[in-house]
C-alpha cells in the first residue's frame, strides 16, 4: 500500500514522472471507485470515497490506477517551485496515494500532507503569491497595464472569430490575398464595434493574426472540447468505439476515431474526436491507435462495451482483425457491422449483379471521339425503353434504401432501431414485387418514352422545315 513517503531529492529525480493534471484536479463523482483489500487477519475492502472531494479540493483521481494525487503539489513541482521545502512527500506528486483505510482522520495520510512543508511551500508559490502579488511591468507603469488588458481583449476577441469559424465550417484563409480571407474581414466587421481592432489590423507585427497564432488557438479550443467530452465519458462509465480508415487528398491513410455513449438522462451521443494518420492499416496498426486515443482520454478499455467498424479484413477479421483483438482484451465489448456500410454494400452489390442498362453500356456504345456525336449517342440511349424502364425502377428501389441511409446516420439511433428500420425497408420493397406495382411502372416508363419519341419528331420537323 502506498503511505506518506519523504524524498528530499525528489525535484531532481522524479520530474520526468510527474501525473498530468489539467486546469483543475479530475473529481470524478458518478465513477464506479473499486475496492482494494487491506488487513492481514481480518481483510477488509475499502473503496475511494467522492465526498472527501469537498474535503480536500486539491485531490486529483487517476482512474486508470485507482490512486490520488495532490494536484497543487505536482504543479509546483513541475515548475521547480518546490525548492525552498525541506522534503517533498513523493506518496502524493508522483508516486500516488491509494492507503484508503488510513486516508482520513487527524492522522489520516490526506490531513498528515495537507500539514507537511512541501503542501504549504507549494499552496504559498501555486495559488498565494499569484493573487497576492500582480505583474512587475504592471507596478511600475500603468501603461503597461492598458497596454496588457488591450491585449487579451483583442485576443480573446481573434479567438471568438476562430471559434464562430470553426464551429459553421467556414475557410479561414481562402484561395486569394490575406486582405480578402473570411476570417479577416470578419475582424474587419467586428471592428465596427470595437474600434479597437482596426487598430489592431493596421499594425505591422503582434496582431495575433498569423497562420502559427491560428493554429495554436484552434489546437487549444479542440483539446479542451476532447477534455470535456473525456469527462462526460467518464461520468458515464461505458461506450462504445467507432474507427475507420480514410485516404485524404493527398492519399495518406487517417484513422477516424468516435466514441458513443449514454449519459444519465439516456441521451445517446456520438462524439468525434480525431483524425491520426498512420503509415499502414493493418489490423495492428489500427488497434494501437484506438488503445492510444483510450489513454490519452483517461478511459478504461474494460468499460468498453461496444465496437462499430466496416466489414473489411483489417477491421472484422476473425484471428486477428481489430475488433477480435480488443475483444480479446475485454470480452463485453460486443462486435457490430456499420449497418449503413452493410447497407451500401448489399445496394452495390445488387446493382453490379443486374442487368440494367446505366450508363457505362451507353458510353461503351458510343465511343465516338467527336462532343456531337457522343451527345446524341447517349441521347440515344437514354430514349431507348430499356433504359428508362432501369432508370425509373433504380429510383423506386433506391429511393427506400437513401431513405434508410440516412437515418441509419442519426446519432440518436440505438441498435435496435436500426434493425426494425432495415427490416421495414426490406418489407417495403418485398410488396412492391407484384403484378400491379409492375403494371404502374409499365404504365410510367411507356409514358415517358412517349413524351420522348414526341418531342423528338417536333424537333426534327421544325429543323426539316
Amino acid at each position: 500500500m502506498a503511505g506518506c513517503s519523504i524524498d528530499a531529492n525528489f525535484q531532481q529525480s522524479s520530474a520526468e514522472i510527474l501525473p498530468d493534471i489539467g486546469e483543475n484536479p479530475n473529481h470524478p463523482i458518478k465513477y464506479n471507485f473499486p475496492k482494494r483489500a487491506f488487513g492481514v487477519k481480518e481483510i477488509t475492502q475499502r473503496s475511494f470515497q467522492p465526498q472527501w472531494f469537498q474535503t480536500w479540493s486539491w485531490i486529483h483521481y487517476d482512474e486508470g490506477r485507482d490512486i490520488v494525487f495532490c494536484s497543487i503539489c505536482v504543479k509546483a513541482s513541475r515548475s521547480n517551485k518546490l525548492k525552498a521545502a525541506k522534503t517533498c512527500d513523493v506518496s502524493f506528486i508522483s508516486r500516488g496515494y491509494c492507503n484508503w483505510k488510513d486516508a482520513t482522520g487527524e492522522k489520516g495520510g490526506f490531513c498528515r500532507h495537507e500539514a507537511s512543508g512541501c503542501h504549504k511551500t507549494a499552496v504559498e508559490a501555486v495559488v498565494t503569491l499569484p493573487i497576492t502579488t500582480g505583474d512587475i511591468g504592471e507596478l511600475l507603469s500603468s501603461a503597461h497595464a492598458k497596454e496588457k488588458a488591450s491585449n487579451q481583449k483583442n485576443l480573446m476577441t481573434v479567438a471568438w472569430c476562430l471559434r464562430f469559424m470553426a464551429r459553421q465550417g467556414l475557410a479561414i484563409l481562402g484561395d486569394g490575398d490575406e486582405m480578402d480571407s473570411n476570417f479577416h474581414q470578419l475582424l474587419i466587421l467586428k471592428g465596427f464595434d470595437d474600434v479597437t481592432i482596426h487598430a489592431l489590423l493596421a499594425k505591422k507585427q503582434d496582431k495575433y493574426t498569423s497562420s502559427q497564432i491560428q493554429n495554436e488557438l484552434l489546437q487549444t479550443m479542440a483539446l479542451s472540447i476532447i477534455r470535456d467530452i473525456a469527462l462526460s465519458i467518464r461520468e458515464a462509465k461505458y461506450f462504445t468505439i467507432m474507427a475507420d480508415e480514410v485516404t485524404d487528398a493527398s492519399n495518406r491513410e487517417q484513422v477516424v476515431v468516435c466514441f458513443c455513449w449514454v449519459d444519465s438522462d439516456f441521451e445517446p451521443h456520438k462524439d468525434f474526436v480525431g483524425l491520426h494518420k498512420v503509415d499502414k492499416i493493418n489490423a495492428d496498426t489500427l488497434v494501437a491507435v484506438i488503445k492510444d486515443v483510450v489513454l490519452r482520454m483517461n478511459l478504461d478499455l474494460h468499460n468498453c462495451r461496444g465496437q462499430c467498424y466496416d466489414g473489411a479484413a483489417n477491421m472484422a477479421g476473425s484471428r486477428t482483425g481489430t475488433a477480435t483483438q480488443l475483444h480479446q482484451v475485454e470480452e463485453r465489448a460486443i462486435i457490430t457491422h456499420c449497418y449503413g456500410h452493410a447497407l451500401n454494400l448489399a445496394v452495390a452489390d445488387v446493382v453490379k449483379e443486374s442487368r440494367m442498362v446505366f450508363w457505362d453500356e451507353a458510353r461503351d456504345i458510343t465511343s465516338d471521339s467527336e462532343n456531337r456525336a457522343r451527345i446524341t449517342g447517349v441521347k440515344a440511349q437514354m430514349e431507348k425503353f430499356e433504359f428508362l424502364f432501369s432508370l425509373c425502377l433504380g429510383e423506386c428501389i433506391l429511393g427506400h434504401t437513401d431513405n434508410l441511409s440516412k437515418t441509419l446516420q442519426s446519432p440518436s439511433l440505438s441498435a435496435a432501431d436500426s434493425q426494425q428500420l432495415a427490416q421495414l425497408t426490406c418489407n417495403t420493397l418485398e410488396r412492391l414485387r407484384n403484378q400491379e406495382c409492375f403494371s404502374l411502372l409499365w404504365s410510367k416508363v411507356s409514358g415517358m418514352q412517349e413524351k420522348l419519341q414526341n418531342a423528338t419528331k417536333k424537333t426534327q420537323g421544325s429543323t426539316t422545315v
